[in-house]
């Protein structure tokens, strides 16, 4: 199965192979990625955007990632339509896992290479579930009904 990632962070190899700072966050990430490529029926890819001027493509221990030159705006980024289509086109993902959904520029592969079979992982919505967990039950009132 050959899976191709969209995320919003470049991990570290690609980053150290573009001469980019290494990025803090996304840790979580990059552990799967590399639990995911080590399976033997499953090739892994990850496309990210970077501010350099040519798509890249370096494989770099079982995992090919795609870096796509993009100056971020608000706007939608039609300009990488072109890319997203070349990269599907040339992976041939079975699935596309779009992880998080923030900027449009998963959306201009959707729009690119349309097929059904893309996933969407929703993050960092954690701080503002916390907000709701104790649905405003105060402490004390749950300390004083917690049972075994």
């Amino acid at each position: 199965m050959k899976i191709l990632w969209i995320t919003n962070t470049i991990f570290p190899e690609p980053s150290k192979a573009l001469d980019l700072p290494v990025p803090y966050t996304g840790g979580w990430m990059y552990g799967l990625a590399r639990e995911v490529a080590n399976q033997s029926n499953i090739e892994l890819a990850v496309a990210s955007v970077y501010s350099g001027k040519e798509l890249r493509v370096d494989k770099i221990n079982g995992i090919t990632y795609y870096t796509i030159p993009y100056k971020h705006t608000n706007k939608y980024p039609r300009k990488l339509e072109p890319f997203w289509k070349s990269i599907c086109e040339k992976f041939t993902p079975d699935i596309i896992h779009i992880h998080g959904t923030e900027y449009p520029r998963a959306l201009a592969c959707i729009k690119a290479y349309p097929f059904d079979s893309y996933v969407i992982s929703i993050q960092g919505i954690v701080n503002k579930i916390g907000n709701y967990l104790y649905a405003n039950i105060k402490p004390a009132v749950l300390l004083r009904n917690i049972t075994f």
